[in-house]
């Protein structure tokens, strides 16, 4: 067999659009041109990418490494693009396909929740921002730009709805594709709201403390209106 990139007549961008096309009936010829196009016009890369292919064509219904670093980055591309046929690169630790490109090592994949630093870095994140909401919701006035206590009621029912509308969704399978185990799903669906049932607890005593603290402010120009009407009520009518 003539090594793809020295036989003239074997273009590798031809070679590798070719061999997708087989694979892939949801996209047309002219998009996977695009897609593989898009990636790199550099012709080094286009030969490393058809020589992966060439030599196992079956990286792009498995996604499973090993694979050069090309080939997870056509496959992300291709599922963007709407190919439904495409395998999305897959972790070679835990297994679970992935949606984009976070680390790769050498030829192999590594998912965030797979690598040590970014799985803390990801809970680091999702520590912060509660936090910071809950600042923004219930932290100490006065604060630059914050919007009245109504307003943030409103913010803080929108989100109580959303965690408890997303997770049940995500346990149950609803309109919520996820490439992950159903099991794992599930579990995720149960920290989200906490047990399933709980998950409101700690945004209803957030909400607690808001209105806690809520010290409505008294307009002084009120009381002389006041006034004035009682003592107009009062003031006997004249036929």
């Amino acid at each position: 067999m003539t090594a793809v990139g020295t036989d003239p007549g074997h273009d590798p961008l031809d070679l590798t659009v070719e061999l997708v096309c087989r694979v892939e009936q949801y996209l047309s010829r002219d998009q996977v041109h695009r897609v593989v196009t898009g990636l790199s016009r550099d012709r080094t890369k286009q030969r490393r990418l058809a020589r992966a292919l060439a030599a196992d064509p079956a990286l792009l219904i498995t996604g499973q490494p090993p694979a050069p670093k090309a080939v997870a980055e056509l496959l992300v591309a291709l599922r963007a693009a709407g190919a439904r046929a495409i395998a999305a690169p897959h972790c070679d630790r835990c297994g679970r396909p992935q949606s984009g490109l976070r680390r790769w090592q050498s030829s192999s994949f590594r998912c965030a929740t797979c690598t040590a630093a970014l799985h803390w870095l990801l809970h680091a994140h999702f520590l912060l921002a509660g936090c910071l909401f809950a600042y923004v919701i219930a932290g100490p006035d006065p604060a630059p730009a914050r919007p009245g206590v109504p307003v943030r009621l409103v913010v803080l029912g929108v989100a109580i709805a959303a965690h408890a509308v997303i997770s049940q969704l995500m346990y149950g399978g609803f309109g919520i594709n996820i490439h992950a185990p159903v099991d794992q799903v599930q579990r995720a669906a149960e920290i989200m709201y906490y047990g399933y049932y709980g998950g409101d607890i700690a945004e209803l005593l957030l909400a607690v403390a808001l209105v806690a603290t809520w010290r409505p402010q008294h307009t002084a120009h009120r009381a002389p209106d006041l006034r004035r009407r009682s003592a107009d009520a009062a003031r006997p009518v004249v036929p």
